[in-house]
């Protein structure tokens, strides 16, 4: 990879057919070998952002690009061997084994009908570990949880042993010990230099472990920068319509100080931009 980007969105928008646009005239270079939070409100196009950095969408206008060349450039192989990811949700339309699935990840290294070899086989086994999913390596990916779910298909991005994770609410589902664990390893992967990109909505978890973050709303991009440029009071409270303090990490640790939000709990609270409404 040549460039010093991983990926570059230049001006780029997508609207879907019939519908408003999802992402506005976004500028935004996300570095290789860095981990960046993209973050914002429920609808701020932040799935959509993903899929334009994955090529699932081509832009309505503008570009986007990973490592110098126009995704359409990239061949789906090519790129597969460049990108692993880790879908929010995914539907197997059969039975498989969560040793299985983690194999796939290793799919795009192998020739047509080439079987398992044992740089693969190692691979696998590192992944299961690393996921906390040795005890679990038989069992049938449909018979765990969501969160165990979750873990299985962070495991099978980790099997294929990419230059670049691209991770959607990779900590839905999950509890506290593996949602740290998670974070964790997303730095360590780009200490070894790889490029992690995921969409969260735990806005402490990235201004503790990121190096950026994209702060999305209605489509467009507020500001990208370090936790602490992004994560004010003020501006979290205008994105996310509810009065929020930001307070530094009290440590120990290397993410002392990091800025922390606590949203203020009160009944007669004014939302900014008027009411919400919740659905159950």
């Amino acid at each position: 990879m040549t460039s010093a980007a991983a990926w570059e969105l230049n001006d780029a928008s997508y609207q879907y057919p019939r519908g408003p646009l999802a992402v506005r005239n976004v500028t935004l270079s996300l570095p290789a070998a860095t981990l960046t939070a993209i973050a914002g409100p429920n609808g701020a196009g932040k799935s959509t952002l993903l899929a334009l950095l994955l090529g699932h969408l081509e832009p309505t206008s503008g570009a986007v690009t990973y490592g110098g060349r126009a995704l359409r450039d990239w061949t789906g192989r090519a790129l597969a061997r460049e990108v692993a990811v880790m879908p929010q949700h995914e539907h197997t339309a059969f039975s498989i084994s969560v040793r299985d699935m983690v194999a796939m990840g290793r799919y795009p290294h192998l020739g047509l009908f080439e079987g398992e070899r044992d740089a693969d086989r190692r691979a696998v086994g590192a992944a299961l570990e690393r996921c906390d999913l040795e005890a679990y390596r038989e069992r049938a990916v449909d018979a765990l949880s969501g969160g165990e779910q979750q873990r299985v298909r962070l495991a099978r991005a980790m099997a294929q042993e990419p230059r670049a994770y691209v991770l959607d609410e990779p900590t839905a589902g999950l509890d506290v010990l593996h949602e740290m664990a998670l974070f964790e390893y997303a730095r360590e992967l780009t200490a070894s230099g790889a490029t992690v990109v995921l969409v969260t909505h735990q806005l402490n978890l990235a201004a503790r472990y990121a190096d950026r973050i994209a702060l999305l709303s209605e489509g467009t991009l507020v500001l990208a920068g370090t936790p602490r440029d992004v994560v004010t009071s003020e501006r979290c409270s205008e994105v996310f319509r509810w009065p929020i303090d930001v307070h530094p990490h009290p440590g120990p640790g290397a993410d002392a100080g990091a800025p922390q939000v606590v949203p203020i709990a009160s009944s007669g609270v004014a939302i900014r931009g008027g009411p919400v409404t919740l659905h159950t």
